[in-house]
């Protein structure tokens, strides 16, 4: 076997084994990657449905008082049609992967839409006043949704950062 033979082959296995673990780096840094895209996406998804609901709260909130001060029928039905909004991406945020960090939200916004369901009943009834005292008796309720929707932002943060620190 030749010199030039002989020193080709020993390049080739050089090649070849500096080449494995550069192969197993770029396996790693593109699962990592993929982790991380995952991880973005599913933030980003709960994040953008929690601001959704902040929106759908303030929408409803802004329609209740007009409605409950007009008794205007369209504004009722435009507040029942954002409290069915508002449910309809409860239960989407529900199914997302940081779905569970929104349990106690649950309660606060069911009870949201069965108040306003009641002021509702009560001013097509043409009840102003107790209307009002409902409305009143939900403005607690509305306080209550926007701390939720804090704590919930700020779980899913504290989550999302937990999740990447792991996949590290």
């Amino acid at each position: 076997m030749s010199l030039r033979i002989r020193l080709l082959g020993t390049f080739a296995l050089v090649t070849a084994v500096m080449l494995v673990p550069s192969l197993f780096a770029v396996s790693r840094l593109a699962q990592l990657r993929d982790i991380a895209v995952d991880g973005r996406s599913g933030h980003a998804a709960a994040v953008s449905r929690l601001g959704r609901m902040q929106a759908l709260s303030t929408d409803l909130d802004r329609l209740e008082r007009s409605y409950v001060a007009t008794g205007d029928p369209a504004l009722g039905t435009m507040a029942s049609e954002r409290a069915a909004a508002l449910r309809g991406v409860f239960r989407e945020f529900e199914a997302s992967p940081y779905g569970e960090l929104g349990s106690d939200l649950g309660g606060v916004i069911d009870e949201l839409v069965a108040r306003t369901g009641m002021v509702d009943r009560l001013v097509r009834d043409r009840r102003f006043a107790e209307a009002t005292e409902g409305f009143e008796a939900l403005l607690p309720q509305f306080g209550l949704a926007r701390e939720q929707y804090r704590m919930v932002a700020d779980s899913i943060d504290a989550a999302a950062e937990a999740d990447l620190a792991r996949e590290k």
